[in-house]
């Protein structure tokens, strides 16, 4: 086992010493990093109400949104139909190695802990960024930290064991289904014991949902919110009795995982092979890689020559593999738009859900795939003209379709024009934003691009781009001239300051297909 633990060592020390391999690329990982952090310090210090002295409803909101992002994280996790316990090279030296089968179980929960230790401190980043009206401690942070790497590692672990278990017979295959609805089961449960116990009405019904005691017979999730909860109340009891709940599940997932004794090499080592290369289309961007991908039989009229048959067989692929927008999309709109609606936060917060449904579904584009291909260095034409092309597709795709949900949601919540507008114009700014930065990443990594870079580049320009907003915010109420007039008309600013922004960036970027300017030295 030792030689394992070395061995992961060494991958970690590898992984750790690519991303500084380069000047360029050290330089920016310390910025990002820096900017990330700084963001995470102020949001600290802001001066805001201690969670120790926040109402209930405000405390538990506070809780529920961390349970929520290891929520999502995990239920993304169980459901994904491509799984594998190991990338490719780790499963040729475990299972080619003289390593008994104890080792290479207690190696996979080894792995399961590191990665439980990055998702929870992600599910604390997300807390502190979406709850900053209030003030956490470190005391606080850190019960939360451990408590959400606790409940990622049981079913991090539960997501390898139940990949075995379909290994050994196929009718666990879609256990995870059967799970996750158990958990759903509970949580209903929960939610009709409230509506009988106060009958109330359903707005009312999603408040008293926040501090309501049903909610701790949920598992795992249901223990965590009991243990933060017991911790900011200064209750004992509580707090123990929800950290050894979710430390006795960890255990028993443990054990099971030591006692699983079917040969699965053969089949372990042929999925870690698939699961690698979808998992370097992940990186590059490809969010879909991981699914199943069906192709419909269409007909185009009127396919372009030159440049602009990039733009031409990008609508063509839309249309063949029904990508404008996907089901999952559908899915997280309607939740983002229930759970504004529900809350009464109004249309504003659902334009800050889509803000953020727009980052990932950006992330998750494949435009920039297109600089994999050779054939479209061999078009005849000028590099700027030949990337405009490329990303007219994904811009036009983008500012119409947040129009639809935001158009829907303004009628619901009985939102004017001017305000319809006004989320318009800021919105579709933004995905012109986001797009051109990931081409700024590609410029700038080459091919060492990906998708966490990106992400932080995209973050750093959207603050960038909020500079010139705040500035001239700021300026107004100064000088006395902030009206309800003038501040209408900072969502056009915002509008034009990041369309400006994204035609500096094209233009910087202009050369990028000559061929020479996206592969690494």
């Amino acid at each position: 086992m030792k030689a394992l633990v070395y061995l992961y060592y060494l991958r970690i020390k590898g992984i750790v010493r690519s991303m500084f391999s380069k000047v360029s690329t050290a330089i920016f990982t310390c910025v990002m990093l820096l900017i990330y952090g700084g963001l995470f310090i102020i949001m600290l210090n802001n001066g805001a109400q201690s969670i120790y002295a926040a109402d209930a409803i405000t405390m538990s909101m506070a809780v529920l949104i961390g349970i929520g992002c290891t929520a999502f994280m995990v239920i993304t996790m169980l459901l994904q139909k491509r799984k594998a316990l190991f990338m490719e090279p780790d499963a040729f030296y475990l299972f080619t190695g003289p390593f008994p089968r104890t080792s290479i179980m207690r190696f996979i929960m080894l792995q399961s802990l590191v990665s439980s230790l990055l998702c929870g401190a992600l599910s604390i980043f997300m807390l502190v960024i979406l709850m900053s009206g209030v003030a956490f401690d470190f005391w606080f942070l850190g019960m939360c930290f451990i408590g959400h790497t606790l409940v990622y590692m049981f079913f991090l672990v539960l997501y390898y064991y139940l990949y075995l278990l379909s290994i050994k017979e196929k009718k666990y295959q879609h256990l995870s289904w059967y799970i996750l609805a158990i958990f759903l089961l509970f949580v209903a449960v929960a939610v009709i014991g409230i509506f009988i116990q106060n009958g109330c009405t359903l707005h009312q019904l999603w408040t008293q949902l926040f501090t309501s005691k049903l909610l701790y017979a949920v598992p795992l999730f249901g223990w965590l919110k009991l243990m933060l909860e017991g911790y900011v109340q200064v209750n004992m009891s509580m707090m123990l009795s929800g950290a050894l709940l979710i430390i006795i599940a960890c255990f028993i997932m443990y054990r099971l995982m030591l006692r699983y004794d079917f040969d699965f090499i053969e089949r372990a080592m042929q999925d870690a092979g698939e699961f690698s290369r979808m998992y370097e289309e992940m990186r590059a961007g490809k969010r879909m890689a991981m699914s199943d991908k069906k192709v419909r039989n269409v007909r185009m009229k009127g396919f372009r020559e030159g440049a602009a048959a990039i733009m031409s067989k990008s609508f063509l692929e839309m249309r063949k593999g029904n990508s404008f927008i996907s089901t999952q999309d559908i899915i997280l709109l309607a939740i983002y738009f229930a759970v504004s609606f529900f809350l009464d936060m109004g249309l504003w917060f659902f334009v800050y859900m889509m803000m953020f449904w727009l980052f990932s579904s950006i992330q998750a584009a494949e435009f920039m795939r297109e600089l994999d291909y050779y054939h479209i260095y061999l078009i005849p034409e000028r590099p700027g003209k030949k990337l405009f092309y490329l990303l007219a597709p994904y811009l036009l795709k983008y500012v119409v379709l947040v129009a639809f949900p935001l158009a829907i949601a303004a009628i619901i919540t009985h939102a004017t024009l001017l305000e319809f507008i006004q989320y318009y114009c800021m919105l579709a700014g933004y995905a012109c934003l986001f797009i051109t930065a990931s081409v700024l990443a590609t410029r700038l990594l080459k091919s060492r691009k990906n998708a966490f870079m990106e992400n932080m580049l995209r973050m750093l320009m959207l603050v960038a781009a909020a500079i010139p907003s705040i500035v001239i915010i700021f300026v107004l109420f100064s000088s006395g001239l902030a009206n309800t007039t003038m501040m209408n008309y900072m969502s056009v600013l915002t509008l034009v300051v990041n369309v400006v922004l994204s035609i500096v960036i094209l233009y910087g970027c202009k050369n990028m297909l000559n061929g020479r300017e996206i592969k690494s030295e």
